[in-house]
């Protein structure tokens, strides 16, 4: 499907959101992100794409996040013009440069949290929904949530908490949902967000069992938005580098499994995406770099992750190098 129909459009163009960006190397980054053209389509013409039409909707449409994990890949790689049109398998045909170099590139997402993040997505846009519906006003305060058992192991210990499982300690299920959002909404009610918290400790009050019982976690500060808001601590959910870099090698190793069956029209290269929105992530990317693992018959890997990038480069012919799209820094070549 064209990028342009896949979704839910929401928000600015891609041009529109680099007009707007100061000088510098973050620019210079989405000017070449956007750069690229998709069967004939033109990313810095597109809107992100919504998996769903709510208007608090956060997650993108996975077709969507697929053009846009090869436009990253690409700028990390400083191309910039580049032409693609989607393929079954591989994911795309792409035509690099002036002198339009061929190669096919396969892309995918590393998570071990998707599931999870999701599904906290349900559950706080069901959140918004009942607290608009209730009419409820947030005091132009932020409210920002997360549950103990599921914050990263540093976190945990600190609290003396022992981490499960998302699907143990989340309020997912549909009568354990409705009775948390319900009693969220009374703590509002109470006034409990007018009090300022920044400590990561787990609401242990009787007045509020459910929140008791899912250990919720709950900060609250004034924003300059009268209005103010509600989300979910995502930060603060992941998995040890280790984990991360478990996942990214089964990628790996899948992807390569698989290769043997494409059909390419030059190289072969594989984009790989480390969606968690975990601090642990830049670990995984260094730990990567110390212990190198093949990826033939791919000529070249490229794992992301937010700012930062790591390469494997099977011949070890090129010279690979980055700009964050945050800040000067240096790329960190894998070979």
């Amino acid at each position: 499907m064209p990028i342009d129909r896949t979704g839910y459009p929401n928000g600015r163009t891609l041009g529109e959101i680099i007009a707007s960006t100061p000088p510098g190397a973050q620019r210079e980054f989405l000017d070449r992100e956007a750069s690229i053209v998709v069967d004939d389509i033109p990313l810095r013409d597109c809107t992100f794409r919504n998996l769903t039409e709510h208007p608090q909707e956060v997650r993108g449409a996975r077709s969507f996040l697929e053009v846009l994990t090869l436009a990253r890949g690409l700028a990390f790689l400083s191309y910039r013009d580049v032409r693609a049109r989607r393929t079954l398998h591989p994911d795309f045909d792409v035509e690099l440069g002036a002198d339009r170099e061929k190669v096919s590139i396969e892309v995918t997402d590393a998570s071990q949290t998707s599931a999870y993040q999701s599904r906290i997505q349900d559950l706080r846009l069901q959140i918004l929904d009942e607290i608009r519906k209730a009419q409820i006003s947030l005091d132009g305060r932020l409210i920002m949530m997360t549950f103990c058992k599921v914050l990263a192991t540093s976190y945990a210990a600190n609290l003396g908490l022992t981490p499960r499982s998302a699907d143990d300690s989340v309020p997912f299920r549909r009568r354990d949902k409705e009775a948390f959002v319900n009693e969220f909404l009374n703590w509002i009610r109470a006034g409990e967000h007018l009090t300022d918290r920044s400590d990561l400790v787990p609401v242990d009050d009787p007045r509020f069992p459910e929140l008791s019982r899912w250990e919720a976690v709950i900060t609250c500060c004034e924003m300059e938005d009268a209005s103010g808001a509600f989300d979910f601590m995502y930060f603060h959910v992941g998995q040890t580098h280790g984990q991360i870099v478990q996942e990214v090698h089964q990628r790996i190793k899948s992807k390569r499994a698989k290769a043997s069956h494409y059909t390419r029209t030059g190289e072969l290269w594989l984009f790989i995406e480390i969606s968690d929105r975990a601090f642990r992530a830049r670990r995984a990317l260094e730990h990567l770099i110390q212990n190198p693992t093949s990826i033939e018959p791919y000529e070249l890997l490229l794992v992301v992750h937010d700012d930062c990038a790591v390469a494997v480069d099977a011949k070890a012919a090129r010279r690979l190098d980055f700009v964050s799209s945050n800040r000067e820094m240096p790329f960190w070549p894998l070979i």
